[in-house]
Order: C-alpha cells, then sequence, then structure tokens
C-alpha cells in the first residue's frame, strides 16, 4: 500500500504540473492574441483563462500522456522505476492505474459538455449591450441545432419586423424559414405566413406557426439566448459506451508503454515508447472525430477491437 499511495502522490503531482504548464502556456498565447481587441482589460484576462481551458478540454488526453511522461522521469531519476517493476506485478500495475484511466475516460468521453460550457460562459461576457435591435435564440436538441434570428425587435409596443430561422445537422443547413408578418399573442411569438426553404426549393406558407413558445427569455440586454435540451453525463448510448470501454483501454495502454521494463535502465531510449503513444493518441483523435454515415457502429467497433489487440501486446510483453 505504500507503494500503491506514493504512485498516487506522484502522479497528483505530475498532473498537476503538467495542467499549470499547459494552461500558462495557452493562457499566453490566447492573451497574446486577445490584446489587440477593444475590450476592457479585466474582460482579456478573463477571456483568456476561458480560452485556455477549453483548448485543453479538446485534447484531454494530450495532457494525461504528458502526465505519465514526467512520473516515468521522476521514477528514472531516482531508479525508483526499478522497484515498482520489482514489487508489483503487471496485473497489480494496471489495476493501480485503472481508476485513472476510468476517470479520464468519462472525462474525455463528455468532454464537449465542458467545451459548451465554457463556450456559453463565453457568450455572456458579450451579452451587454443595452440597445440590441436583433436578438439570436439558438436552440439545441440531440437532432438538431436552430438559429432563430429577430430583427427590430420592440418588446414594448410588440412588433417584430423580421424573422429569420436555420437549422442545421453537424455543419451544413438541413432547412430554413423567414418571414416578414409576426405578432406577439398570449406571450408567444407567432409568425402569421412564411417562406420555407428546404430541400433546395421555397415554398410560401400561408399559415400561422407559433416561432416561440415563449418570448421571457428574450426580456434583458443579451444579444445571444441559448436554450437546449440538457446534455447528461454518461448518457447509455452505444457511441458513449463504445467511447468509455476505449478510452479505458487506450489509457491503459498508455500507461504500459511509457512504463514497459525497457524504460528501467536509465540509459534506454525513452523516445521510441513517447512516439508509439502520440501515434496511438493520433488514432484515437482521427477515430472519435470523423463522422461516416454508412458503418458508423463498425468503425467504433473496429477501433475498440484494434486498441484492446494493442493492449493485449503490450500487456503479454511485459
Amino acid at each position: 500500500m505504500t507503494l500503491v499511495n506514493y504512485f498516487y502522490k506522484k502522479f497528483v503531482l505530475s498532473f498537476l504540473i503538467c495542467l499549470g504548464s499547459s494552461l500558462t502556456i495557452f493562457y499566453i498565447f490566447s492573451l497574446l492574441g486577445n490584446l489587440g481587441e477593444k475590450h476592457a482589460f479585466s474582460l482579456i484576462l478573463y477571456l483568456s483563462l476561458l480560452n485556455a481551458f477549453q483548448i485543453i478540454s479538446y485534447v484531454p488526453s494530450l495532457i494525461i500522456i504528458l502526465t505519465i511522461v514526467l512520473l516515468v522521469i521522476f521514477f528514472r531519476s531516482k531508479n525508483e522505476l526499478i522497484i515498482f517493476k520489482e514489487y508489483l506485478s503487471v496485473k497489480v500495475i494496471i489495476l493501480v492505474f485503472l481508476p485513472i484511466s476510468i476517470i479520464f475516460s468519462a472525462f474525455t468521453v463528455n468532454k464537449d459538455i465542458i467545451i459548451d460550457g465554457i463556450e456559453n460562459k463565453k457568450l455572456d461576457l458579450f451579452n451587454s449591450n443595452n440597445n440590441q435591435k436583433v436578438k439570436l435564440v439558438i436552440s439545441e436538441n440531440k437532432e438538431f441545432k436552430s438559429f432563430t434570428i429577430l430583427k427590430d425587435l420592440d418588446l414594448i409596443n410588440s412588433s417584430v419586423s423580421k424573422y429569420q430561422k436555420y437549422y442545421s445537422d453537424k455543419d451544413s443547413i438541413i432547412s430554413g424559414e423567414f418571414s416578414n408578418y409576426i405578432d406577439l399573442k398570449d406571450n408567444k411569438l407567432v409568425a402569421k405566413e412564411y417562406t420555407l426553404f428546404k430541400d433546395n426549393s421555397f415554398q410560401n406558407i400561408s399559415q400561422e406557426k407559433i416561432i416561440l413558445p415563449s418570448i421571457e427569455n428574450l426580456i434583458g440586454d443579451k444579444f445571444i439566448t441559448k436554450t437546449r435540451v440538457d446534455k447528461k453525463l454518461f448518457n447509455l448510448n452505444f457511441k458513449s459506451t463504445n467511447g468509455i470501454i476505449f478510452f479505458v483501454i487506450f489509457y491503459i495502454s498508455i500507461f504500459l508503454i511509457l512504463f514497459s521494463k525497457n524504460i528501467v535502465d536509465r540509459k534506454a531510449n525513452f523516445f521510441i515508447p513517447v512516439m508509439y503513444s502520440l501515434l496511438l493518441l493520433v488514432y484515437s483523435l482521427i477515430i472519435f472525430n470523423i463522422d461516416i454515415k454508412l458503418f458508423n457502429k463498425e468503425m467504433y467497433i473496429f477501433a475498440t477491437l484494434f486498441i484492446l489487440l494493442s493492449f493485449y501486446k503490450f500487456y503479454k510483453y511485459e
């Protein structure tokens, strides 16, 4: 237990050093990029900090790899890696690292929630104009995202001059609506008639449609209003479940590569294991950032089988 506790303490120290260093680097670059903006200096400082956290959230796997690399360097510098290899079997070492891999796998799979949360916070920083005549309402659910633009909105006189709405799926617009005939009825925004764009054709619809069921969110100074179906952590769907399994095996494989018996010797070349780890990192980024319509599930299953075979290879080698 003493060795295990020592391992966790060193891992936390390595993680904090890597996280702090990465935040500092990204913060400085973000700050330099934002200094040309016409905002208050305090706002620029805060925005740069949010940008730094957001960048790290995009690639949490890189922070873990850097943490393990630094951890191994700490152990090698005092020949402590030999002690771990001598007194702890490979199975025990994997069990020790398993809770860490599960925690960071859950974070990696749900990183979009954190990224969106930071993005919303950044949007709130710029929603301070008191004389907005244009409102943008962004709605999001599991199927699509919509953008509603209201021009010349006057809640006091219950008038809106123009209404435009776009529906998007991923990065493409699938349909759109626009109208110049809008009324406010019973706290609802209603289009008397509107034009629909879908399947590369326009269609005039001569019937009422509720644009917004409630205008309460439009009251205030915000230019952008976001409404969404809250995303939940650990959704039990195929992609998230497969993703957690993949990244648990992925992180353990990375750990075995960087913690291998060849690294015990302080004179051994540490560059090759690091390169193997980075190649696996690139592979994971490619797999989970492409979206294909055909054989999507098969691709994820194949990726998990591939990382499982890689883990088995490194495990048998140890």
